[in-house]
């Protein structure tokens, strides 16, 4: 994948990820015939690692220097003591007032700040737990707001749409990047909406699988999967 690529799936800005380079040898990428950058999936998950140990407030120069084994040893030495249920409390407890957050850049309709904060926190919870705690908890109250009138359809409209954008800007790099089989996703005709098909993916772990959707009005899926499965990916 290109550093473009990389940056949207791990939230760390592009000039930081060529003075990371250039200081401490990673992320050290491929270079192509004409000179670009070429990063490996391998290479994305050892930087998704990196950035959660960074999180935790680990040195750049540690953390970067660290395999895959050391920096697995470094978060697990981080975990919170008495098991999941001490850390789902904990993380649910850390997210209060990154939602509360969220929520006012929604009010105000700031963009680029939720999009900000969207990055930052994936970046600090990991794949799973900032859908779990994160997100999740995020949809649950923007839908009792609408629900209730404290925000109106434009609102509701406009964090689905960021929050669709940058949960696809995620997994699309991984999905373009796999030499995997297709797995088609697709909704029922009655549901009007694609977040079904974008929490899947999202949720996924795999990283090996390559994604493609079809549009929720689609008149017959059935019909129109054996085509896409057996399209060439462009």
């Amino acid at each position: 994948m290109s550093i473009g690529a990389l940056s949207k799936a791990t939230g760390v800005p592009t000039e930081t990820l060529r003075t990371w380079e250039r200081r401490y040898g990673f992320p050290a990428p491929e270079r192509t015939e004409t000179g670009h950058r070429r990063y490996s999936l391998n290479t994305l998950a050892r930087l998704r690692l990196v950035v959660r140990a960074l999180g935790l407030g680990h040195r750049p120069s540690t953390v970067l220097a660290a395999g895959e084994e050391e920096l697995a040893q470094l978060l697990a030495a981080a975990a919170p003591e008495g098991g999941p249920a001490a850390e789902t409390a904990r993380a649910a407890h850390d997210t209060t007032a990154v939602v509360q957050s969220w929520l006012e850049h929604v009010e105000r309709f700031e963009g680029r700040a939720l999009e900000r904060e969207l990055h930052v926190a994936a970046s600090a919870l990991g794949g799973v737990p900032f859908l779990e705690y994160a997100v999740a908890p995020f949809l649950r109250e923007l839908g009792e707001r609408w629900a209730c009138g404290a925000l109106g359809v434009a609102h509701e409209h406009f964090a689905s749409e960021r929050l669709r954008e940058f949960l696809t800007q995620r997994w699309r790099p991984l999905s373009d990047a796999s030499t995997g089989p297709l797995l088609v996703c697709a909704t029922r005709r009655a549901n009007c909406t694609c977040w079904g098909c974008t929490w899947l993916r999202s949720r996924s772990r795999s990283a090996t699988r390559a994604w493609s959707f079809s549009a929720p009005t689609c008149p017959r899926p059935r019909s129109c999967a054996p085509r896409i499965s057996t399209a060439p990916r462009r």
